[in-house]
């Protein structure tokens, strides 16, 4: 090991998977980590506290140690391992929290000295960067240790990176709420649980590395893969790698795994298989003696101290344990610790300790304190709680549930679980009447309810429902995610009915809440049974309610009707067509857009509700705000197939001189710019008169112009110099569209417009036309004409010149010093920005001479720092030369804007600009340590 990246981690054996060699999963850890393979800081550079964040068993400790070996295999990072703070140790202050964390790193100074004075010096040693990993924090995290643990925290982020792995209720329970040291601090990465494929593939890895040999190792794995397929609840067990080892090691020998195994009833297999019997068989004084111990050992799972700890000191037995302490080590339910025994996993000491108390009794002693230490708040007691509630019988588990009132969330959350998942339906009915009026409980309870066993889902809905409508204004929005998480398990039959009892207690709450919020809830509804069976029978209720649903739930509807268009009948699309039709369209795509017109065309009910005679009929109409986009479309691709409609369009807006609506003369346009020659052939055949034909071609005349025959665009600018007199305003832009790259009519028009009885806006509207519409040549050749109808000094003819000179500027001497005089000493930002957005544009075209990138080297003296920006990215171009007044005038700027604090990005465009330079030129070593110097002044990332 390299000593300048020391590792600490003596209690690093805790973090292997006792029972399933698992397979690398720092690849989840990729999202949240930069570069360097350490955690990401927030947007202002600070570190924040990665939060690994699961259930029990899904493999937070198994993560963290692969991690920490990634860690030290880099060599880059010093890396402090905290396992979970020992039992004993006091947390209850800043100081006592700091030796404690200190003490369970092993570091021997560290015990007395602290953990933060640890990782201080360990951050000397290394010369780098530190990171602490923090395993199980949630064992001792409670409302008591809360504060003074996360100020250690807090603190050890100041020196380096801090990795925390914790259950998931403990974070949301405690550390979400914001009331600490780390709030806005940590970034929590939730553990997904094994994917069916992956159980499948860890299975097999399992049975490949152990002694587990089923008879008909195919028959396990298929009953396995047929089982998740039927149900969702064996896939709920073994999406936990701790719980699907149990599951091979339970089940494996038999060939064959339950399909209705729950996590309860696989604890109960476990013991009765690996505990109470032996070699297969029950009854047995090896079986007897394993459980005599077992249960000696799960008594002292639980300190006095009321924390939770797998490992048990071996003083607890004594000589007549020998045999039982030796076979449960060969079974692996323990595994040998020096001068304790560890329970393969807290999951199962937690289910052991429950087992042990209700061997005692319910009115024993150490029930009743166990109790009364869960009621006081002892809250990392409440997942043995919640065991002991499951493994009960339904008489005791009454009078436990009396004893253990759901008075908080973490208790409310466990007394939801064990209710739902109990075999008594009642059990839930009667824990919901306990907390029904107490909203500030429900959220945790119904995030049980959303995820609740096959057999119990109509309780759950029912259940998530009934709270849903007491209490809208409190747990809409996590009553709502449960009842989407539950529809879909409902069988095609009910699924209809349930989605309707959902929607229209949603729908009823509509005033309890912020729009904001309520906006979500009936799209979450109707998305939840999206490539469902039952969708085609829930497309009737969307329908009814579609009015009321809310822009977001209407999206869900129509796209509901669009995945199933297939199906739908003519009286469905009707119906469709007009609830749909008389709302604003709510966010859809072109094509969802376009998709849903083209259905209602082509149903004959709508076209005849709508008075749709023709393809003209519908684009004279005025729908509601959004459905024109896609009306316009359809009906521009409809004349894209169908000769005849194009033509009856174009007939229909000259015949109007195109006094119609606007949708009807966008129809025209957008087909008039996928076939231009197709249009101008029908207008230059037409015999309608030329002002209506020119009302036609005002337009249509940027469409028109890439099609145009130079005869008909001679036609056509005769045919608008007709009705320049009339609107000189729309017929000046027109012209100069048709005219194209004909410098000689381009000539003819500026000779008109440069008359002096021209509106500034007409003069403004038609320069405009030339700056963004034609060729740059011709643009040369106008620009002497140009500029005598853009001598005005105010702010909008000066931006025009500036573009005007912008596109001169490569060639024309006369160009750049008007530019220059306007970048360097003008006051105005806007034309300045104008005149560096043009040059860029006419640069990258042809690239500066060396004689024009000299120029453009003094124009980085500009006082405004958006144009001298722009000036440097454009000279820091691959293809741009480096003139030599390039690296003074590129240092001379940067120590001004650094001076001045002007923005970051002229400073960046600087930064890159000296370095292509100096890539390219010897620049003095002086000169580069002075903008070395000056970059680490402005904070520049740029290497420059």
């Amino acid at each position: 090991m390299d000593t300048s990246t020391p590792v600490i981690a003596h209690g690093r054996a805790g973090l292997g998977a006792f029972t399933l060699r698992p397979m690398d999963r720092t690849g989840l850890l990729a999202p949240r980590l930069a570069d360097a393979g350490l955690p990401r800081r927030d947007a202002a550079g600070r570190r924040r506290a990665l939060v690994l964040r699961g259930e029990g068993g899904i493999g937070k400790s198994v993560l963290l140690g692969q991690y920490l070996e990634r860690l030290e295999a880099g060599r880059r990072h010093a890396v402090v391992f905290v396992p979970c703070p020992p039992a004993g140790g006091d947390l209850g202050t800043f100081e006592a929290a700091d030796r404690t964390l200190g003490m369970a790193t092993g570091d021997l100074r560290a015990a007395g000295d602290g953990l933060l004075d640890l990782l201080g010096r360990v951050r000397a040693q290394g010369g780098g960067e530190v990171v602490l990993l923090v395993d199980s924090l949630d064992l001792r995290l409670d409302e008591r240790t809360l504060k003074p643990i996360t100020r250690v925290l807090a603190r050890a982020l100041e020196i380096g990176h801090v990795v925390i792995g914790c259950r998931a209720p403990e974070y949301t329970g405690l550390l979400a709420d914001g009331a600490h040291w780390l709030a806005g601090r940590m970034e929590p990465l939730d553990l997904p649980p094994l994917s069916a494929p992956e159980i499948i593939a860890w299975a097999e890895a399992y049975l490949d590395r152990t002694d587990e040999h089923p008879a008909d190792r195919d028959a396990f794995l298929a009953s396995l893969r047929d089982g998740m397929a039927g149900r969702r609840s064996l896939q709920e067990v073994c999406s936990l790698p701790v719980r699907l080892a149990l599951t091979c090691r339970t089940f494996a020998g038999l060939g064959h795994v339950p399909p209705e195994l729950t996590v309860h009833g696989l604890f109960n297999d476990y013991w009765q298989t690996r505990i109470r019997a032996h070699g297969g068989l029950a009854g047995t004084p090896e079986g007897r003696a394993k459980e005599t111990t077992a249960l000696k050992l799960l008594a002292h799972v639980v300190r006095p101290d009321g924390t939770v700890a797998p490992h048990v000191p071996d003083a607890c037995l004594d000589d007549t344990d020998a045999e039982g302490r030796d076979l449960l080590l060969s079974e692996g339910v323990v595994r040998d610790r020096g001068t304790a025994l560890e329970f393969f996993h807290q999951t199962f000491a937690e289910y052991g300790h429950a087992r042990w108390l209700l061997r005692r009794g319910v009115d024993a002693p150490e029930t009743v304190r166990f109790g009364e230490r869960v009621a006081a708040g002892a809250t990392p007691l409440w997942e043995i709680a919640g065991s002991l509630l499951l493994q009960a019988g339904y008489r005791d588990y009454l009078r436990l549930a009396e004893r253990l009132p759901a008075d908080r969330p973490p208790a409310a959350r466990v007394r939801a679980y064990a209710a739902l998942h109990r075999p008594e339906p009642e059990a839930l009915a009667v824990f919901a009447d306990e907390v029904a009026g107490r909203p500030g409980l429900l959220p945790p309870v119904l995030n049980v309810l959303g995820d609740a066993p096959s057999a119990r889902v109509p309780h759950a809905f029912a259940t998530a429902l009934s709270l849903l409508a007491a209490h809208p204004e409190s747990v809409a929005v996590p009553a709502v995610r449960a009842l989407a998480a539950l529809l879909p398990r409902h069988p095609a039959a009910e699924a209809p009915d349930a989605l309707r009892s959902a929607l229209e207690t949603v729908l009823g709450a509509a005033g309890a809440l912020p729009a904001a919020t309520w906006e979500t809830l009936p799209e979450q509804l109707i998305v939840a049974l999206d490539g469902h069976p039952a969708r085609p029978a829930t497309l009737a209720l969307l329908r009814e309610t579609y009015a009321r649903l809310g822009r977001r739930g209407q999206q869900a509807a129509l796209r509901a009707h669009l995945a199933l268009d297939a199906h739908l009948t003519g009286a469905d699309v009707a119906d469709l067509a007009a609830r749909a039709l008389a709302e604003p369209r709510p966010h859809l795509s072109k094509a969802e857009t376009v998709a849903l017109t083209g259905l209602f065309w082509h149903e004959p009910a709508v076209r005849a509700a709508r008075d749709w005679t023709s393809p003209v009929a519908m684009a004279d109409e005025e729908p509601p705000p959004g459905w024109q986009d896609g009306q316009v479309e359809y009906l521009r691709r409809l004349a894209g197939q169908d000769l005849g409609v194009r033509a009856q369009m174009l007939d229909a807006l000259v015949e109007r001189a195109a006094r119609t609506g606007m949708d009807h003369i966008e129809v025209v346009r957008r087909f008039t710019e996928t076939d231009p020659s197709w249009t101008a052939e029908r207008l230059a055949a037409s015999t309608a008169p030329r002002t209506a034909l020119a009302q036609v071609i005002i337009p249509l005349a940027t469409a028109l112009a890439p099609g145009l025959t130079p005869a008909q665009r001679a036609s056509f600018l005769d045919c608008l110099t007709l009705r320049r007199a009339v609107e000189p305003r729309r017929v000046f832009p027109a012209q100069i569209a048709l005219a194209g790259d004909d410098v000689a009519w381009q000539r003819r028009i500026l000779a008109a417009l440069a008359r002096p009885e021209r509106s500034a806006a007409t003069v403004g509207g038609a320069v405009d036309a030339w700056l963004d519409q034609v060729p740059a040549g011709v643009l040369r050749a106008l620009t002497p004409g140009l500029r005598t109808l853009l001598e005005a000094e105010d702010t909008a003819t000066r931006r025009r010149r500036a573009r005007l000179e912008g596109w001169a500027a490569p060639t024309d001497p006369a160009a750049r010093a008007w530019l220059a005089g306007r970048l360097l000493d003008g006051p105005d930002p806007k034309v300045a920005s104008a005149a560096v957005t043009t040059l860029t544009r006419a640069f990258t075209t042809t690239p500066p001479s060396p004689e024009a990138a000299a120029w453009l080297a003094g124009l980085l003296a500009s006082r405004n720092p958006d144009a001298a920006a722009g000036v440097a990215l454009l000279l820091a171009a691959p293809e741009a030369p480096v003139p030599e007044p390039l690296v003074p005038a590129t240092v001379t700027r940067l120590r001004t804007a650094i001076d001045h604090g002007e923005p970051a990005r002229l400073t960046e465009a600087l930064a890159r600009l000296f370095a292509k330079a100096a890539r390219s030129t010897r620049v003095p070593a002086r000169t580069v340590e002075e903008v070395h110097a000056l970059l680490r002044i402005s904070g520049s990332s740029h290497p420059a």
